[in-house]
């Protein structure tokens, strides 16, 4: 899904819904994320597989991930940083999002949770 520049691809398929800014319980959260995602053979994160967010360090969604003390792993495709979020940095990062005030923050939180098959509502 692009939402205000996210370069996250959305999954199609039943959401999770849940009101925004909600996370659920990490057991709750790991075993969603370990689940086949709709229409597809294999789960939204599977173990030991890390979460990969491209953004440039310019960008709306670099400036916020800077704020959250995100740090990029590496370079991805046209110059982007690369994050790579093991499940626990995922979660964390996640709630923080949620919380924020800021709405480019809550609005890249409610995409990382659309990939992850859960609806902000």
């Amino acid at each position: 899904m692009r939402r205000h520049g996210h370069a996250l691809a959305r999954r199609y398929g039943h959401a999770k819904s849940m009101t925004f800014g909600v996370v659920p319980a990490y057991k709750e959260f790991l075993a969603h994320i370990r689940s086949n995602a709709p229409d597809e053979d294999r789960p939204y994160l599977a173990a030991g597989q890390t979460f990969a967010i491209e953004a440039h360090a310019n960008s709306e969604d670099g400036r916020i991930l800077r704020k959250m003390r995100v740090e990029p792993s590496g370079v991805g495709q046209y110059g982007k940083n690369r994050y790579e979020l093991t499940e626990k940095q995922l979660y964390s990062l996640i709630k923080k999002l949620g919380q924020s005030s800021d709405d480019e923050a809550m609005s890249l939180g409610s995409s990382i949770m659309a990939n992850l098959g859960y609806e902000w509502i």
